[in-house]
């Protein structure tokens, strides 16, 4: 579609108006885990999509990182364990939702997280803490 023809464009702003903003326009594509705004910025532009789907999700502080976000998810998840063992369930997905991002990074950073000695899989979508000091240094990083 091109951005002339987008509905929001047609019976929604003036012609000297739309002929302004398809002049002062810039076209710009994105990776499907890339985050086009977070909740609570303010905004710096309109986007328009012209192709493909935008997913809303709301998760923690937007500050954080993915991977402080998972792992606050999993300290969260072992306080209310009351122990060093949790589950996140069959599916990453609704973890990912939980913390505003998408399965695949979720995966990563369980992956991640594992690598630096943190967290144990166990299968079946349980771990086991093993560096809770890690896992707390972790939680703390910003972006």
């Amino acid at each position: 579609m091109a951005l002339a023809g987008h509905p929001w464009l047609q019976g929604i702003v003036s012609e000297p108006a739309r002929l302004a903003l398809l002049h002062a326009g810039i076209e710009r594509r994105y990776d499907s885990d890339e985050v086009l705004y977070l909740a609570g910025s303010p905004a710096q532009s309109i986007q328009l999509v012209l192709e493909g789907r935008v997913r809303l999700m709301r998760g923690g502080p937007a500050q954080h990182s993915t991977l402080g976000r998972l792992a606050g998810l999993l300290l969260t998840r072992a306080a209310k364990a009351r122990g060093s063992r949790i589950t996140l369930g069959a599916t990453h997905q609704p973890a990912a939702e939980e913390i505003g991002t998408v399965r695949e990074l979720v995966v990563r950073g369980l992956r991640t997280l594992r690598e630096r000695g943190a967290i144990k899989a166990l299968g079946g979508g349980r771990y086991e803490i093993e560096n809770i000091e890690e896992l707390q240094r972790i939680a703390r990083l910003r972006d």
